[in-house]
């Protein structure tokens, strides 16, 4: 079929170039990638001796949370991983993130008993990706705390430290062949989300308290299960994560100095909270200044902030070998009048007002398409944390699932990637790795199935679960074959776009310049089916 690419290479050279410089490439040796999540995608709940989540506790007990859906099955992975690590050698992945989940490996959450058969699953599931030579990055924890874990108080009790670092050593012993390990995914969304506003499993609303308290053990827990590595498995020549997932900050003034404050001190907690400890061994001085004096008008005896003591100190500090950073959205942020002293809450500490920014376009998932945002942002991280090693772990963009012709996803990636580029080359970020979300559509948590990230469509309905190609899958396979981002036409939007894709910002509170994208969300159908029929016929 090589008459399909030479169609391409002809229609690509007709249109704006987006990368035009022979530098303008990515190097041989940076990683292509793909995430997908136990939870998400592999079904079988409670086959083959796997325990009870949190996620299937609250999923069947009250589904209205859940869009009336769950995980029972959602892309049947635990039978298809085979299939799943085909699609990914197809698109020529040099790697592939994926999450264990603990309660399949402990069906009770303690390592007192040990389920063989999910070992077994997950080390087929590595030995598949390294015959087809994709770097298995294995998460630890995503999300999926087992039940009977979080029964005792879940990330809330500070034994917690002592099963995870339990678990990650039966990992480590099981698995030996992954050398890239991310301990936790996204401790902000499990902390902030899951105790402190409820808007995820376990559903614990106490903000204020609870999002610190879980921080403050998740910390420690990566630090352990860190040293644990080093102490004892550095024979096998690994490398330890963790998976910080962030958004930049616009401040509302750019010439207001509270507003910019407030910009930086949102990074400091959403960011820093997690970031900080393991990079300098405490917690960001903006977190510590705020939550004790918010504490100390709420007539609390001492900060709601657990302090490290000097011993926790010296452990935490430096337990990175990488930064896994995950990325999608960018806000307008400005400084917010101070509280209330009568109620606390982990918003109050923050201290910021967060303003949707209408002048630029957002997904369907709400998040604001900016990619000099992505940028600016990994710009951040890298001053801020002494430049380390960065792993894009995870960043995407959803569509509504009506159609494989996935245009805005193309330019998408193309912006995005563009930016990833700047920052590498011109920004000087030591970037080794990009991570697409997903490699599948599959369960969005509290979404259920209403969200399609992934550059393979599944057809939920089909007991058989077929995947099928989006024409962003040939996109993304063009880019890692040629490590370059191929140019899309410039084109107008129509009503059949997903995002809304305004070209001028009114708000005369911005810098200036306008933030908005220089080209609209749409690609003609003839340019998308070339994509499309590669994945088909290549």
């Amino acid at each position: 079929m090589w008459k399909l690419p030479l169609l391409l290479v002809i229609c690509i050279t007709t249109v704006t170039s987006a990368v035009d410089d022979e530098d303008d490439a990515f190097d041989v040796d940076f990683s292509f990638g793909a995430a997908t999540a136990a939870y998400q995608i592999e079904g079988a709940w409670d086959e083959d001796g796997k325990g009870e989540t949190i996620w299937d506790r609250s999923s069947h007990a009250t589904p209205y949370r859940f869009d009336d859906a769950d995980a029972d099955v959602a892309c049947d992975s635990y039978h298809k991983y085979k299939e799943d690590v085909a699609l990914a050698a197809k698109l020529g992945l040099t790697h592939y993130k994926f999450s264990i989940s603990w309660a399949r490996i402990y069906p009770t959450g303690f390592n007192n008993r040990l389920n063989t058969k999910g070992v077994l699953y997950y080390q087929n599931l590595v030995n598949e990706l390294l015959k087809h030579n994709i770097t298995p990055i294995a998460t630890i924890y995503h999300w999926d705390l087992p039940q009977s874990i979080q029964d005792l108080g879940g990330w809330l009790n500070s034994n917690i430290v002592g099963y995870f670092t339990d678990y990650a050593r039966g990992l480590f012993e099981y698995l030996p062949s992954v050398k890239y390990w991310v301990t936790v995914n996204e401790p902000k969304q499990v902390c902030v989300g899951g105790y402190g506003k409820a808007s995820k499993a376990p559903f614990i609303a106490m903000s204020g308290e609870g999002d610190y308290l879980c921080a403050y053990h998740v910390i420690l827990a990566h630090a352990s299960v860190y040293n644990l590595y080093k102490s004892q498995f550095s024979h096998l020549k690994g490398k330890i994560s963790i998976g910080l997932d962030g958004e930049w900050n616009i401040p509302l003034n750019n010439t207001d100095e509270n507003d910019k404050l407030a910009a930086e001190r949102r990074l400091q907690f959403d960011f820093g909270l997690y970031a900080n400890p393991l990079v300098f061994g405490d917690w960001p001085e903006v977190v510590k200044e705020r939550v004790k004096e918010r504490s100390s008008r709420e007539n609390f005896a001492s900060s709601r902030l657990p302090a490290f003591t000097e011993e926790q100190k010296r452990m935490i500090n430096g337990t990175l070998d990488y930064l896994a950073v995950n990325f999608y959205d960018s806000k307008l942020v400005g400084d917010a009048k101070e509280a209330d002293n009568s109620t606390y809450s982990y918003n109050n500490d923050v201290r910021v007002l967060i303003v949707r920014n209408t002048s630029l376009p957002a997904a369907i998932d709400g998040n604001t398409i900016y990619a000099e945002g992505f940028r600016l942002f990994l710009k951040w991280v890298d001053k801020t944390y002494k430049n380390p090693k960065i792993l894009i772990g995870e960043n995407g963009v959803p569509d509504d699932g009506t159609s494989i012709v996935d245009n805005d996803r193309m330019y998408y990636l193309s912006d995005y990637l563009s930016a990833l580029l700047k920052s590498i080359k011109e920004d000087k970020v030591n970037i080794f790795g990009y991570t697409i979300w997903s490699l599948l559509d599959n369960f969005e948590w509290t979404e259920g199935y209403r969200l399609h990230y992934g550059l393979y469509s599944v057809n939920f309905t089909d007991v058989n679960r077929e995947r099928t190609a989006k024409s962003c899958a040939s996109f993304y396979k063009f880019i890692i074959e040629t490590r370059r981002i191929p140019p899309l036409p410039l084109t107008s939007s129509t009503s059949t776009s997903t995002y809304s894709t305004p070209t001028t910002i009114h708000s005369s509170t911005t810098t200036g310049t306008s933030l908005a994208p220089k080209h609209s969300y749409e690609l003609p159908l003839c340019f998308s089916f070339i994509f499309l029929l590669i994945s088909v016929f290549k």
